[in-house]
Parts: structure tokens; sequence; C-alpha cells
């Protein structure tokens, strides 16, 4: 994308961002990349990145994560809590800038601070050949930031979902790399607990403000399906994007500028996504 949408490092594609063959024979097994099923924007609209592989077999015996941002919305403070090599159970990780991209890698476990650095210092290299990260520039049409407990008081969940009760349980702090599209981005990502009956759910809603721009390659994905959602332009089911454990149903909903993404433990019972979906976009485009 352009710098009205966003520059990702390396291209936007984490296959430029290491070899295989060399991350593979550093970690001492058969490493493979693994990409969720669609990005939102979340990150990339802050021209973020995120990259993960892990073994073959996916059994977990070893994870590295990439994460490069600009690095003018990275504080020293952050950038120093990504750098820790704290023993074999809690990994290594370093973090360093490069022109204007902050890079941080991490091993899980570790395999040791001079394997870590060397990746390191490979994907430093390979970002070089690209345009430099930057953040997108915000439209009029994108949402004003909300925060979950505001969009709590705009949109009253108990009626528009149909369950008992309905309870925000939790919200980023903000503070991390991990949080960076929340506390710079103006993003939002609440997760609520409720009941349906006898049966306990749980229910995601994540705002992006300008992740319109990212709907058309969410509709790509396999398995999509339109829906139809009061307020949106366009909506679609999806498998959702959570690379490990803990998968939710999925709707995306987008106004042709912003996204909206609603995820359900249960849909199956009482399924509330579309509506949830439509009433969050009307309140947001209240303003």
């Amino acid at each position: 994308m352009n710098s009205r949408g966003g520059v990702v490092a390396f291209g936007g594609d984490c296959a430029n961002a290491l070899d295989l063959g060399v991350l593979s024979a550093s970690v001492g097994l058969d490493m493979v990349l693994y990409e969720p099923a669609w990005r939102s924007g979340a990150e990339g609209l802050q021209g973020g990145l995120t990259c993960t592989w892990t073994d073959s077999e996916r059994l977990h015996r070893s994870t590295v994560t990439l994460i490069t941002y600009p690095a003018s919305i990275v504080s020293a403070e952050m950038s120093d809590a990504a750098s820790i090599c704290d023993g074999v159970r809690f990994g290594c990780s370093f973090a360093g800038v490069v022109g204007d991209v902050w890079v941080t890698l991490g091993v899980f476990p570790s395999s040791g601070e001079a394997v870590t650095r060397t990746l390191w210092e490979e994907a430093a290299q390979r970002v070089t050949v690209f345009p430099a990260a930057e953040r997108a520039t915000p439209t009029p049409a994108w949402w004003a930031p909300v925060t979950c407990e505001q969009l709590s008081r705009r949109v009253d969940l108990v009626p528009t979902t149909g369950w008992q009760s309905v309870t925000l349980s939790s919200q980023p702090d903000g503070g991390t790399v991990y949080t960076l599209p929340e506390s710079v981005g103006g993003v939002a990502r609440c997760v609520y607990s409720g009941t349906s009956g006898s049966m306990s759910q749980n229910m995601t809603i994540r705002i992006i403000p300008g992740g319109g721009a990212y709907f058309d390659a969410i509709v790509a994905t396999p398995e999509a399906r339109s829906v139809t959602v009061e307020n949106a332009s366009r909506a679609v089911d999806v498998l959702d994007d959570a690379l490990w454990e803990g998968h939710f149903a999925t709707t995306v909903a987008t106004d042709g500028t912003n996204l909206i993404v609603v995820g359900v433990t249960f849909p199956e019972v009482n399924d509330p996504r579309t509506g949830v979906a439509a009433a969050v976009l009307a309140a947001l485009a209240g303003g």
C-alpha cells in the first residue's frame, strides 16, 4: 500500500523476512511459516507486521516470532522490554532499530542468545531491501478512537445479543509492542463474557479505523461466506485469524472505510454476531 494505506516492512510478506533453510539450521528443526487466515489491518495500518514460524509438525517445539513497526512509534521502554533472554523456558528475544524500522525477534523456547542475534541480524539485513515501514494517513472517514468502556455505553449488548448477561471481561492494557495498534492506532479489542440459557459465552469485538482497506483480502480467504449486516456495505463470515487455540466463529463487516470483527465461541446457541456488528456500526457512524 502507499503511505495513505500504510507501508509494511518486507513488502508485507513474511516469506521475505527469513530464509527457511537458515532458520531451520539455526534452531535444529524443520521450520515452516505459519500465517493467519487473514489480517485485519490493525497492525498493517500502523506499518506493523507480525510473522511466526514453528516446527513443521506444529507441536510448538520451537516458535520464532518477528515483529516490525516504524521506529517512530515504538518507545524506548517497549524496545527494552522486548530484548530479554531469560533461560530456555521463557525464550530469548532481541530488538533494535534498522534505519527507520524497529525489528524484534524472539525464539521460544530459547536456542541461545547467539542464535537469536544471528536470526535478528539476517532479518535486519533483509528489511533494508524493502521500503521502510510507514503508518497510514487517517482520513476524515476513519472512525474516531473508542474505548471498550465507551463502546459498552453506546451499545446495550444484553438486548442486542439476546443473552441473559454480558460483561466486559478484558481489554488491552497498552504499553507493550503487542498492543501498539490499541495504544497508538485507535484500535479497540474488547472481550466480553456472558450467558445464553445455560451456556457460558465469550465474545470479542474488534474495531479497526481504516481497516476497510483490508476487506477484499479477507473476502478472498478460503471458506469466506457473504452475509447481510445492517449498516454495513459488505460483510462475511470467516474462519478466525487466530494462529493457535481458542478459535471463534467470526463475522467481519465494513462500512467501506472501517472494519469491525465480531467473534463468539458458540454461534450455534443464539448467534448474535450480525446483530452486534450492525449495532456497533450504527453507534460508531454517529461519531
